[in-house]
C-alpha cells in the first residue's frame, strides 16, 4: 500500500510540475513527496521523456516544413528564419511592446534589448549568459566579438572587453586552477567611487541581486572568454542561467509544446558540419510576464555541464506561423571550433 502511495504522489508531483506548479520548497535541488525525495535530476528525467514523446509524435509536421525545393539552401533558410536580421528582431520587439501590456520593468527589458551594442560591457547590457565553469567559478561569460571581413582589421577583437585587456601584461592574478588571469585594476579604474554594478541573475525558479567582484580572462587554448565573478555564492544545486542589469518580471513556467518544436528544430550537424552544437536540446524555463509567445530557453545540464559541447542560453519569440525566432542568444563553445 505504501508503494502504491508513493507512486501515486510521484506521478501527481511530476503532473503538477509539467503544469507549471511551484513547490512551496523553492529549493532547485529537491522536490519534497511523502516518504521519499525526488531529486531535481529525477524531474528532469522524466520531464526529457515527455519532451522526446510530444517531438515523436510531431516529427512529421516538421519534415514537412522542412521540405524546400532542390535549388534552396535548407540551411540558410533555417537561419533566416531563427537567426534573423537585427531589423527583424527590432520589429518583433516593436510587436511585443505594442500587442501586450507589458509591466514597466518589461517595457524597459525589451526597448534595451533593441539597443544592445558592443560599445558597452557585457555586465552593462540587458542580458548576459551566466555559466558554472566548475565547482568554484560561477560568472557571467562574455565571448570574444570578432570584426568582419570588411573591417580594416578582420576577425579581430572588438569588444569593449578586448579593448580593455589588450596590450595589458602586467598586473594580473592568475586563480589557484590557472584556469582565470583576473585583472582587479581594470574594474577599479572603470568604477572609481562608485563601485562595481549590481546584477540581477535567474535560476530555474526565480531572481536574486549579486555585486560583481573582478574582471577575468578564461585561459582556452582555443578561444579565450571574459568572466565576471559575483559575490553572490549560489549553491550547486541551483541552476543559475542569466543575469541583466534590470529587473525582468517572469512567469516560471515551462512549455511542453515548445520543447518539443525546440527538440525538432533542424538536426545542428545538417548545418555546423565539423561544429556541433546544442542549440536543439534548448528548454523553456520561462515566460516574459504579459506576453504568451516569448520564451527564456537554455541548454544545459546541472550542477556542472559534462554533456553538451555547447550549452547556450536564448530568449525566443514565437510568430504568427507557429515558429521560433531568436530573439537573443549566446553559448559557450567547449568543443574547440575555434580551432578547426
Amino acid at each position: 500500500m505504501t508503494n502504491s502511495k508513493n507512486i501515486i504522489s510521484f506521478l501527481i508531483l511530476i503532473s503538477c510540475l509539467l503544469a507549471s506548479c511551484q513547490p512551496k520548497n523553492n529549493s532547485d535541488s529537491t522536490i519534497e513527496k511523502t516518504n521519499d525525495t525526488i531529486t531535481f535530476q529525477d524531474v528532469e528525467r522524466e520531464y526529457e521523456k515527455s519532451i522526446t514523446r510530444v517531438a515523436a509524435d510531431t516529427k512529421k509536421i516538421k519534415e514537412k516544413s522542412l521540405i524546400i525545393d532542390t535549388t534552396g539552401n535548407i540551411c540558410e533558410k533555417y537561419r533566416k528564419l531563427h537567426y534573423p536580421s537585427q531589423e527583424v528582431i527590432s520589429k518583433y520587439l516593436d510587436n511585443i511592446l505594442e500587442s501586450n501590456q507589458l509591466s514597466e520593468n518589461n517595457k524597459a527589458f525589451i526597448e534595451e534589448l533593441k539597443k544592445i551594442n558592443i560599445s558597452e560591457l557585457t555586465i552593462e547590457q540587458p542580458i548576459f549568459p551566466i555559466f558554472r565553469l566548475d565547482k568554484s567559478h560561477i560568472g557571467v561569460v562574455a565571448n570574444i566579438v570578432f570584426s568582419d571581413r570588411d573591417h580594416e582589421k578582420p576577425f579581430t577583437d572588438i569588444s569593449l572587453e578586448g579593448q580593455l585587456v589588450n596590450g595589458l601584461d602586467t598586473d594580473y592574478i592568475p586563480d589557484e586552477n590557472q584556469k582565470i588571469i583576473f585583472y582587479p585594476t581594470i574594474l577599479d579604474s572603470i568604477y572609481e567611487g562608485k563601485g562595481t554594478p549590481t546584477i540581477h541573475y535567474y535560476t530555474t525558479k526565480g531572481h536574486k541581486s549579486a555585486k560583481i567582484t573582478n574582471f577575468g580572462v578564461g585561459i582556452d587554448q582555443c578561444e579565450p572568454y571574459y568572466f565576471y565573478p559575483f559575490d553572490a555564492k549560489p549553491n550547486l544545486a541551483d541552476s543559475v542561467l542569466l543575469g541583466s542589469k534590470l529587473k525582468i518580471d517572469l512567469v516560471y513556467e515551462r512549455n511542453l509544446q515548445i520543447d518539443s518544436l525546440l527538440r525538432n528544430s533542424l538536426s545542428p550537424k545538417e548545418c555546423y558540419y565539423d561544429c556541433p552544437s546544442s542549440s536543439h536540446l534548448s528548454k523553456t524555463f520561462a515566460r516574459l510576464k504579459g506576453t504568451t509567445n516569448v520564451y527564456f530557453i537554455y541548454a544545459d545540464t546541472f550542477p556542472i555541464n559534462d554533456k553538451l559541447d555547447t550549452p547556450s542560453r536564448g530568449i525566443i519569440f514565437i510568430n504568427q506561423n507557429g515558429d521560433f525566432v531568436y530573439l537573443w542568444k549566446d553559448s559557450m563553445d567547449l568543443f574547440g571550433c575555434a580551432c578547426l
